[in-house]
């Protein structure tokens, strides 16, 4: 079973700068793609930042409303320091 996670308090984590990339990448999976991909940065409570890149798809009900994302975030910090 998958956690549940309000949009808001992920937003509160994403860095102010990549929180319109990341508000297009969800507005286009649910108006056109249905399929959701962003690389962003991320502050952590203790002040560290890392980045996450974000897969997923947009689920919906039989009447086609929008019931959620679905999808997994994994931190690539790593990688974007090379």
């Amino acid at each position: 079973a998958g956690m549940a996670v309000a949009m808001a308090d992920i937003m509160a984590r994403v860095h102010e700068q990549d929180r319109a990339l990341v508000r297009d990448a969800i507005d286009d999976a649910v108006g056109r793609s249905g399929r959701y991909e962003c690389e962003f940065r991320v502050g952590l409570p203790d002040g560290r930042e890392r980045w996450l890149a974000g897969l997923g798809n947009v689920v919906r009900d039989g009447g086609g409303r929008v019931v959620r994302l679905g999808g997994v975030n994994w931190d690539i910090t790593a990688r974007k320091a090379v």
